[in-house]
């Protein structure tokens, strides 16, 4: 891990501290595995403390606030080979396969059908080709298989893909082709260098392409109460994302944030669809950081959720 004084989206040196946050390891961070009915956030804790920090002493994170793009993220910053690490450990453990054997995804269906007719407003010329990248099963891609297009997925992990779906490898040193359309789907926000991934994901899109990104909104209130600092490292606004794609070289033709199904759960995300193409500033309205950060925002977004209200209403009268 590496301590940062400057942006890692745009290396600007005007970084505040919005909060600090110490994590512990938890109490069997000396065993070999972790005890296989484990929270995620136990977990996750253990493979910082034990594989990567190699320490049973406190850590210490900062959520840091670019003032010039808006990136908020957890300062220090994870290398290469403790995402390797990560990775690597997370496929071998027994807690993380029953866990996800207890719980598998809801309404794939529901989530396919979403990115797909978004997807449509804003096709390339006979597209052929769709990649998920970091798509495990592929069930993101159950729309384009019926649509007859190409399908396959790269993953860290191997899993069982739906029908239609082809299993292209763990990175791109395998699939030679370029993809028409490339979905990044809950990925960027676990990405130290965000901006250099989404170079390296767009050079494997043809000409025409276009990527679909879609991360959580991050900047609205989950940097403020993570329980763990090893899955999510990145936290956007509407803003923060806008400026990731543009230091990419890419070009923005939708961004949206709204209240929508992921995999358990309804969660804001923001959506965003890019091109390599020159196509004019299309997106003119963000959201930046300031608004997200303002609690009269952060009511109005709640407004036009009633299920939200109703949750929180039901939170206050049993609690």
């Amino acid at each position: 891990m590496i301590k940062i004084n400057t942006c890692p989206v745009c290396q600007s040196q005007k970084i505040e501290v919005l909060k600090n946050d110490s994590f512990s390891p938890p109490t069997f961070i000396n065993d070999d595995v972790p005890p296989i009915d484990c929270t995620y956030p136990e977990e996750r804790l253990w493979i910082l403390f034990k594989n990567i920090l190699k320490t049973n002493t406190k850590a210490d994170f900062a959520m840091s606030l670019c003032g010039d793009c808006g990136f908020i993220f957890t300062n220090p910053r994870y290398e290469l080979g403790d995402i390797e690490t990560k990775y690597s450990t997370v496929s071998a453990l027994p807690s993380a396969k029953k866990r996800k054997e207890n719980s598998p995804p809801k309404h794939t269906e529901k989530r396919a059908a979403r990115i797909y007719n978004l997807l449509e407003k804003y096709p390339p010329k006979n597209y052929q080709s769709v990649l998920d990248y970091g798509g495990a099963e592929g069930y993101n891609l159950s729309q384009f298989v019926k649509a007859k297009k190409r399908c396959g997925v790269i993953d860290q992990v191997h899993e069982n893909l739906i029908s239609g779906v082809e299993f292209l490898g763990k990175d791109f040193s395998e699939p030679s082709h370029k993809f028409d359309c490339i979905l990044l789907c809950h990925t960027l926000e676990h990405i130290p260098e965000p901006v250099e991934y989404l170079k390296e994901i767009s050079t494997h899109l043809s000409d025409d392409g276009v990527i679909y990104i879609e991360v959580p909104l991050g900047a609205w209130k989950e940097f403020s109460r993570i329980k763990e600092p090893l899955t999510h490292v990145n936290f956007f606004s509407e803003e923060a994302l806008f400026n990731v794609a543009k230091k990419a070289g890419l070009n923005v033709l939708h961004l949206s944030t709204n209240y929508q199904w992921i995999t358990h759960y309804n969660l804001w995300c923001i959506n965003m669809v890019c091109t390599k193409k020159e196509v004019g500033e299309l997106v003119n309205a963000l959201s930046t950081k300031s608004q997200m950060l303002n609690r009269k925002y952060q009511l109005l977004m709640a407004l036009k959720e009633p299920s939200i209200l109703l949750k929180w209403l039901k939170k206050k009268l049993v609690g």
